[in-house]
């Protein structure tokens, strides 16, 4: 399980700062079946509730099927067909592959902290004028999944104008149990729910602020 939290301030002073929280679960067994569940809560002006929902993506081969279960309103969509996860593995002692395509501006701290009971490596990227400050620790023995990202910004003067932080809070390496991939039988089927991207699990971090623009 992970927990991604994170504020924005648009606006001078401490008055208009937008913030959320997300827990987020992941899930894979044996026979291919995945689940990736968020359970997400925001707010606007630090206190003002904006967005709620707890939404899971389960998939399911052996009956050929992709639901999403929207717990917050008791609904079920089928999507259709089986679909899959971005996830990445890598074999590697120091991450160094992974740690390049998130930001040629890196270098490695030289730490090595345990999180959720799972050794790390981490990585440090910073703009040339420090406003922007980003770390990551992955984990060689999860294929050099990312267990920690933080990412900070300040303006000019040197005051924090946002910051996000997506960090491993409990891990278990044996066979998940079977139940949470279970459809409730009590929930609506709808042909639609409102979008919500959920096609990575957390902690497969392609693509930051740091990354080498596309061409």
């Amino acid at each position: 399980m992970y927990e991604h939290i994170g504020w924005k301030n648009r606006s001078w002073g401490f008055h208009a700062i937008d913030r959320y929280t997300d827990r987020m679960v992941e899930a894979v067994r044996s026979d291919g079946s995945a689940l990736l569940r968020i359970s997400h809560r925001s707010f606007k002006f630090y206190l003002i509730p904006e967005e709620n929902y707890d939404r899971a993506r389960v998939i399911l081969p052996s009956m050929g099927r992709t639901v999403e279960v929207e717990r917050s309103q008791k609904e079920v969509h089928d999507l259709g067909g089986v679909w899959s996860f971005d996830e990445g593995w890598r074999d590697e002692a120091d991450c160094n592959g992974p740690a390049t395509i998130a930001g040629d501006m890196r270098r490695r701290t030289g730490e090595q902290p345990i999180v959720a009971g799972i050794r790390g490596i981490e990585y440090l990227y910073e703009s040339t004028d420090h406003q922007v400050v980003q770390r990551i620790i992955f984990a060689p023995s999860l294929g050099c999944t990312a267990i920690v990202f933080t990412l900070s910004r300040r303006n000019a003067a040197g005051l924090p104008i946002s910051e996000e932080r997506l960090k491993l809070v409990s891990a278990s390496l044996g066979e998940p149990d079977q139940s949470l991939f279970a459809i409730p039988s009590d929930y609506r089927i709808v042909k639609s729910i409102p979008y919500r991207w959920m096609d990575t699990f957390p902690g497969h971090i392609t693509v930051t602020s740091f990354s080498r623009p596309v061409e």
